[in-house]
């Protein structure tokens, strides 16, 4: 399917990770997806889980505090593990002070902060009066940080324009320990960790096998146009395939997802849909040539009786004008294609086609004889 560059790269990334692989401990409701402990408005911990610092994640700040040094910087890890409790409190102060909204955009309820895995470090400079600041990004030690902590295993987990997604502000101070090979495709891939763990959905997105449309996670429905091409998508936001009945008229859609609009082989059949998608029935000229199609859509071939009238419609479908030798018969159809039965003048000459529409030939109807071509002259006093 030809999707934009992010899509692409998504759909490797997801491809690369065995795409959906979740893992919940109901019991102490504790979510993973494919390894990953997950952390964020949605997935939460239960109130005794007390893990503390991570050491593996200390291990991996402090080395990378080490080459922080080398280069003249200074970091300080501010804030790692807090416990429910803690967080409780936290959390409860920023809504009396700043109100529930806005709280909700800097601090985590309990049960729902990164803080209580052990894993999250918030990470100041030489300068505390920036920690927990957005000006911390200007900073040396905040940009070094940025282009360099995945390298010790860490992620910047609020980024900047990430904010629809994750539900946090930006916070250039915030890291999640990951491991240092998770971190580097994280960080090559530009996505932030729902993104990149198939959490959070925006635009095209293949799960076994299946696109999906998604806009800021929600799941699109009816028509979509994208790329220049229209699909239609279930209440899911799966693209339909095949045929689809809507608002009482067909579609085909192909394995892709993309409408087809023109002709279309399907099963060994032809049909024709209109720019609109819909399928057609009934007369359609196409080409400044006239095609029937049946009920069903499939286009006629052979005769076809319609209106009290008979027709004939080449292997192509084409509908037969004029004279057409059919089972070594010959037949003559109007302008309009119908078939033409007794008496017709043709360029002049007079022939004569029986009720089942063969020309008649070798006889005499009428006072007429009619020769083997079928050109019928009168007969004057008998002679």
């Amino acid at each position: 399917m030809n999707r934009r560059k992010s899509i692409i790269i998504l759909a490797i990334i997801m491809i690369a990770m065995n795409f959906g692989v979740v893992k919940s401990n109901a019991a102490e409701k504790i979510t993973y997806i494919n390894g990953v402990l997950l952390v964020n408005k949605q997935y939460g911990l239960p109130k005794d889980y007390n893990p503390g610092e991570n050491r593996e994640a200390r291990n991996a700040f402090e080395n990378m505090k080490r080459e922080a040094e080398k280069n003249s910087l200074q970091l300080n890890a501010f804030s790692t593990f807090r416990n429910y409790a803690y967080q409780d409190r936290l959390y409860n102060n920023y809504v009396k002070r700043d109100g529930q909204a806005k709280a909700d955009k800097y601090s985590a309820r309990a049960g729902y902060s990164e803080h209580q895995t052990g894993l999250a470090f918030d990470i100041g400079g030489s300068n505390s009066s920036l920690n927990a600041s957005q000006k911390f990004a200007n900073t040396a030690e905040g940009k070094w940080l940025r282009d360099n902590s995945y390298k010790y295993g860490f992620i910047l987990r609020y980024d900047k324009n990430k904010e629809h997604i994750t539900g946090y502000m930006y916070e250039p101070w915030h890291f999640r320990y990951v491991g240092t090979d998770l971190a580097k495709k994280i960080y090559n891939s530009g996505l932030c960790l729902e993104e990149y763990l198939g959490v959070y959905k925006n635009g095209w997105y293949q799960a076994d096998n299946t696109w999906y449309y998604y806009t800021e996670n929600k799941p699109v429905s009816g028509w979509k146009k994208s790329s220049g091409k229209w699909y239609y998508l279930n209440t899911n936001g799966q693209i339909s395939t095949g045929w689809k009945k809507i608002s009482n008229k067909w579609y085909y859609f192909n394995i892709d997802g993309d409408m087809e609009t023109g002709w279309k082989q399907i099963s060994g059949k032809w049909y024709y849909f209109n720019a609109d998608g819909d399928m057609v029935t009934d007369w359609k000229k196409i080409s400044d040539k006239w095609y029937y199609f049946n009920a069903d859509g499939d286009m006629q071939i052979g005769w076809k009786r319609l209106s009290d009238k008979w027709y004939y419609f080449n292997v192509d479908g084409d509908m037969e004008t004029g004279w057409k030798k059919i089972s070594n018969e010959w037949y003559y159809f109007n302008a309009d294609g119908d078939m033409v039965t007794g008496w017709k003048k043709i360029s002049n000459e007079w022939y004569y086609f029986n009720t089942n529409g063969d020309m008649v030939a070798n006889t005499v109807i009428d006072g007429w004889e009619i020769d083997s071509n079928g050109v019928a002259t009168e007969i004057i006093n008998n002679q």
